[in-house]
């Protein structure tokens, strides 16, 4: 078989060689796959799957192929995206299989631990034949719950809805513009009101309007307001979003599980994400203390959030709403350098009397990490005629840091900072919960805060976690909790390490369990 074009020699060699040979003893037979098919992503993005295995005129295998063993990964990221997009969402991909070189590997789909959102591939013990796979396909089907399937099946129709609004040519809109009209449409729609203020207040043309009422039209919002929605919109945002000048990506939701979990918040407890992103934290907490009955005033003026970049504001805003009952008119998100707590530029707030230190039982979040002042276009960083406002701004103010920046006057990184600000929107005795680069906790240069740390706060537990899984971070990270106070006499620190990224979810749970019995013993 001739290798596509761009197709790298040594892949087109693992398929003819590995792959092809493997599926015939696996008991397949040529008519059953079909090489590079296509697939398209939102917006206007496609892809080519390597090999696509289909019976009955279902596909049941996404299949690719890399030319060495270090690069399985990418090839399992690559074949997971593949089996979410390729086909109808509302039944996915039930397997995907990767070849890196001589290594191969088999996934199935199946539902993700501790109710989280959308699907996870976890690996099989061998790899299955088509028979096994056959008597199979029915019982995964069976696994996948419905608000699972309904993510997938809401993440396709809001890429639609979303290039339906870019076809608009007076006015134009920007990707993040058109999200922000599809947030207000599934607020409107949820809360059963009128969508018409909606298009008036965009200008959307009739024939645009009746595009999107006809894709969204089909469905019930309300009905599917809660996980199905809100966590639909998030994943949408993070996956259309990903990358750009403000590094957008989703903190993985194993890890987010994690840190709440272990951090334990209790309904009537102060919680601040400072640098929430998509509201992932404040999204788990917030259904964890609906579903031990907390009034839904009590959890939006509970939980306070703040971000730069306004495109994660809104998003924060928009999934909070999806995911509580009602419209959330009151929610504490807020566009903010939440290092301080005054408007030190035109673009943010004042939250003078909110942010305050010493306010919160619990700050938690994944701040940014670096240098401030890293030059443009190295390690991820956006170009300098593309750098926000925001961020230049940022750099302004670690150049004059106030004085309570005692270590990010001394290291200038932004880890540093946000660590400093957490501990002091703390509470005397509260937590923080933060993932955190490995050098705070490795450098040598950093040995004065790691000192500070260790003896006037009590660190409970440092878990490292896989390498890569945060994107634009090339640094190993690891999640952190600690209780502003001293540490008693002979404290331990729980130490732990995670290397396998597909198994994050099963070794953080090992790894919480071992924490809980340590707390009651």
């Amino acid at each position: 078989m001739a290798r596509k074009p761009g197709q790298p020699k040594e892949e087109a060699r693992v398929i003819q060689e590995v792959l092809r040979p493997r599926l015939r003893e696996l008991g397949f037979e040529e008519t059953d796959w079909v090489p590079e098919a296509k697939v398209e992503f939102f917006p206007g993005r496609t892809g080519d799957i390597d090999l696509l295995v289909r019976i009955g005129g279902r596909p049941l295998i996404v299949v690719e192929a890399e030319p060495t063993p270090r690069r399985f990964d990418h090839g399992f990221k690559q074949a997971r995206a593949y089996a979410i997009f390729l086909d109808d969402p509302a039944r996915p991909i039930p397997y995907i299989m990767v070849a890196a070189g001589t290594k191969l590997g088999m996934f199935k789909a199946e539902p993700p631990p501790h109710g989280g959102a959308g699907i996870v591939y976890v690996p099989t013990e061998r790899l299955l034949t088509k028979e096994e796979i056959l008597d199979a396909v029915g019982e995964v089907d069976e696994a996948l719950p419905t608000e699972i399937v309904t993510l997938e099946t809401f993440v396709t129709l809001f890429g639609k809805v979303l290039q339906e609004i870019q076809t608009s040519r007076r006015p134009r809109f920007s990707q993040e513009q058109a999200v922000s009209i599809l947030a207000d449409l599934l607020v409107t729609k949820v809360c059963e009101e009128s969508v018409e203020g909606v298009y008036q207040k965009y200008h959307l043309a009739r024939r645009i309007r009746a595009r999107i009422e006809e894709l969204m039209g089909n469905y019930h919002f309300p009905k599917y307001q809660g996980r199905p929605l809100g966590y639909a919109f998030r994943h949408f945002v993070g996956r259309t979003f990903t990358g750009g000048p403000y590094r957008r990506y989703l903190t993985p939701a194993e890890v987010i599980g994690f840190l709440v979990r272990l951090a334990a918040p209790k309904p009537g407890d102060f919680v601040v994400d400072p640098v929430c992103g998509s509201g992932g934290f404040l999204g788990r907490i917030a259904l964890e203390w609906a579903a031990q009955g907390t009034k839904m005033d009590q959890i939006s003026r509970n939980l306070v959030g703040c971000d730069m970049d306004p495109l994660a504001v809104q998003a924060t805003k928009t999934f909070l709403e999806l995911l509580l009952p009602g419209r959330q008119g009151k929610l504490k998100i807020y566009r903010k350098n939440s290092l301080s707590t005054i408007k030190d530029f035109d673009w943010e707030e004042d939250l003078t009397g909110l942010l305050e230190p010493e306010s919160f039982d619990l700050v938690i979040g994944n701040p940014p990490a670096g240098d401030p002042f890293a030059k443009p276009g190295r390690q991820g960083q956006p170009s300098s005629d593309s750098l926000p406002q925001e961020y230049q701004d940022l750099q302004s103010f670690f150049r004059n840091l106030p004085p309570e920046f005692t270590f990010a006057q001394r290291y200038r990184r932004h880890e540093v900072a946000h660590l400093e600000r957490f501990l002091s929107l703390a509470k005397p005795g509260g937590k923080v919960a933060i993932v955190l680069p490995e050098g705070v906790f490795a450098n040598a240069q950093m040995r004065s805060l790691r000192e500070y740390l260790t003896t006037e706060t009590t660190v409970e537990l440092v878990v490292s976690l896989p390498r890569g899984i945060f994107p634009f971070t090339p640094s190993k990270m690891c999640a952190v909790l600690l209780r502003k106070e001293k540490p008693s006499a002979g404290h331990q620190v729980l130490l732990a390490d995670v290397s396998d990224r597909r198994a994050l979810g099963a070794q953080l749970d090992i790894i919480a369990e071992a924490y809980r019995e340590r707390l009651n013993g």
